[in-house]
């Protein structure tokens, strides 16, 4: 198992949790999305954003041998 490449992993979905975090402060509904081009933009990016949270999820699973979701019943 490559520890460093798991590291790295958890590293950019922490990045990603952040930028969301950032990106979205100032949502209050879903209509704050469709309101602007801007706001069509973040919510672009943030469904990006999820979606490779996502795929680094399934590669850090992939690489720990399916040790880390058999941890998290919880997550399907």
């Amino acid at each position: 198992m490559s520890l460093n490449r798991i590291r790295g992993l958890f590293n950019q979905i922490r990045q990603a949790i952040l930028h969301l975090k950032e990106w979205n402060q100032d949502i209050l509904s879903s209509d704050d999305y469709y309101c602007s081009p801007e706001g069509m933009k973040v919510l672009a990016a943030s469904c990006m954003l999820i979606e490779a949270i996502g795929e680094s999820v399934r590669q850090i699973d992939k690489i720990s041998q399916s040790k880390l979701l058999c941890e998290r019943p919880e997550i399907p």
